[in-house]
């Protein structure tokens, strides 16, 4: 995936879930691998069918959320992306909440991915004011 060889991460992703023993990541990654692969109503129904899915086994999962973001506005389904993007950014702030049972490693690196998701997310949301 990160040498967004999408062709061939596509089986690799697959191989859990056809296994029944798949992540909510594996659902994303293969949602994301369609989405780049992809751009027809089929791939969406699907990719809309494997973010419903990764929602039911981790529902905290933060990815799953944008990746629902992307797929709405490859459909051009622009107003539903706005809230979406409200939506995520609301879960991106309340990862920030205090919470002394986390290690203080995995505060920081939370706090590191929180800010640089923000940013994306105020791109996107600057960007969607076209539409």
């Amino acid at each position: 995936m990160e040498d967004r060889r999408f062709r061939q991460a596509l089986p690799l992703v697959s191989q859990n879930i056809n296994n029944n023993v798949g992540t909510a990541d594996d659902y994303i990654q293969k949602a994301n691998c369609l989405l780049y692969m992809k751009n027809d109503p089929q791939s969406y129904a699907e990719v809309n069918r494997l973010i419903s899915e990764a929602k039911k086994i981790k529902p905290q999962n933060i990815n799953i959320y944008k990746t629902e973001i992307i797929a709405s506005l490859r459909q051009t389904k622009y107003s539903e992306g706005r809230v979406l993007l409200e939506s995520y950014r609301e879960k991106q702030y309340s990862m920030l909440k205090p919470n002394e049972d986390i290690p203080e490693l995995e505060r920081n690196r939370r706090f590191n991915f929180v800010q640089s998701e923000l940013v994306w997310t105020d791109d996107m949301a600057q960007k969607l004011k076209a539409f």
